[in-house]
C-alpha cells in the first residue's frame, strides 16, 4: 500500500496537498518564471498553508525542480506516444491529434521556454531533442518517407519550435496571430499550417499521404 493513500485505496489528504501545489506551482511558474514567483502565491492558490511548501519539497527550489521533472516527463511521454503512431498515412490526423497535445500541455510547454529564458538552457531532464531518443526514431520512421534519418530529425526539429510558439499562448492571442473570429477556428488554422509546412519539410505530395 503506498504511503500515500489509505487502507481504501483512496488519495490521503496529504498527497492531494502535495498534487495542489504541483498544480499551483505549475501555472504561477509557467507565467512567472522562477525568479518571479511568489511561495505565497503558490500555497494560496493550493488552498495550503505557508509551511506546506517546506513540508512537501523542502523550499522553492526543490518545488520548482519537481515541476520541471513533472513537465520533462510529460513532452518524454509524449514523444515517445507519436513516435509510436508516425505520421503517415494520415499526415493531417496525425498533426490535429498532435495539436490537441501540445496545446493540452501548454502549460507545461510556457514552463520549459521559462526555464530557456532563466537558466539560458533547456532542463536536463526534457532531453529527447538532445540524446539518442530522437535520432534512433528518426533511423527507424525515416524510411518509411523516404528520408533520411538527418533530414528527419531536423525536420522534427523544426516542426516542434514552430509549434512550440503556437503552444505557449492564449486563445485571445493564438486569434490574434490567426485572424479569426473563435480559438476553434485559430485551432483548424494551425493543424492546416503545421500540416503544410511538415509536408514540404518532409517532401511529401498531398495525394500521397491521408
Amino acid at each position: 500500500m503506498s504511503a500515500h493513500q489509505s487502507k481504501d485505496g483512496r488519495t490521503s489528504r496529504s498527497e492531494q496537498t502535495r498534487a495542489a501545489l504541483l498544480a499551483a506551482a505549475a501555472e504561477a511558474f509557467a507565467d512567472k518564471g522562477y525568479g518571479g514567483t511568489r511561495l505565497s502565491t503558490i500555497y494560496r492558490a493550493a488552498g495550503a498553508n505557508a509551511a506546506a511548501i517546506s513540508y512537501h519539497f523542502g523550499g522553492k527550489r526543490a518545488l520548482y525542480d519537481a515541476v520541471l521533472a513533472e513537465s520533462g516527463e510529460r513532452f518524454n511521454r509524449l514523444f515517445d506516444e507519436l513516435v509510436a503512431t508516425g505520421p503517415l498515412p494520415d499526415l493531417d490526423g496525425f498533426m490535429a491529434r498532435l495539436w490537441r497535445q501540445i496545446r493540452a500541455e501548454s502549460t507545461h510547454a510556457r514552463i520549459v521556454l521559462r526555464a530557456v529564458l532563466d537558466d539560458g538552457r533547456p532542463p536536463d531532464n526534457v532531453v529527447w531533442m538532445r540524446s539518442e531518443r530522437l535520432p534512433a526514431a528518426c533511423a527507424r520512421l525515416a524510411p518509411a518517407l523516404g528520408l533520411s534519418a538527418d533530414a528527419l530529425r531536423m525536420a522534427v526539429i523544426s516542426m516542434n519550435l514552430l509549434a512550440s510558439r503556437y503552444a505557449v499562448v492564449d486563445g485571445a492571442e493564438l486569434c490574434a496571430l490567426t485572424d479569426c473570429a473563435t480559438v476553434a477556428e485559430a485551432n483548424h488554422v494551425v493543424v492546416a499550417h503545421l500540416t503544410a509546412i511538415a509536408r514540404g519539410l518532409l517532401a511529401l505530395d498531398p495525394a500521397t499521404d491521408g
